[in-house]
């Protein structure tokens, strides 16, 4: 009932592409973790991993199922405990298609979950939060 499609999204951890003494160049990763209330999407989450691998020919990429998240407690809640250790090192937040069919508990929440989130990620971190509802926005 709580969080059936949240994807956040963490770390598009960067080195950076320059060029070292030895003459070695180091590449950009992407290392996604997914995060949600409902922990059967793990299984899934190791497909997607397998099959994107194995499309984009990369080896610089990994998607691993981080733990449970509940939009609807605060980011100190233990449910929460994967976002929380999360905070200082994900530049980029994806929460997918989870806040209409929670609207009324968030409400109840005062969203307390986002407000959090957005108060304590680390500085220039980019949020994108995707939704069917427009009419929820208002209240976010």
């Amino acid at each position: 009932v709580h969080c059936d499609g949240a994807a956040l999204a963490s770390s598009f951890s960067t080195s950076t592409s320059t060029t070292g003494r030895e003459g070695s160049t180091s590449t950009r990763s992407i290392k996604a973790t997914i995060l949600d209330y409902e922990e059967g999407w793990a299984d899934l989450v190791r497909a997607m991993d397998l099959s994107t691998r194995n499309i984009l020919q990369q080896p610089h990429f990994s998607c691993n199922w981080g733990g449970k998240c509940d939009i609807t407690k605060p980011i100190t809640d233990p449910s929460n405990a994967a976002c929380l250790e999360a905070m200082e090192s994900t530049d980029l937040w994806i929460c997918q298609y989870c806040v209409a069919e929670n609207a009324n508990l968030l409400k109840e929440s005062d969203y307390i979950f986002f407000r959090d989130l957005f108060d304590n990620a680390k500085d220039g971190a980019v949020f994108i939060i995707t939704e069917t509802r427009p009419n929820i926005w208002p209240d976010m």
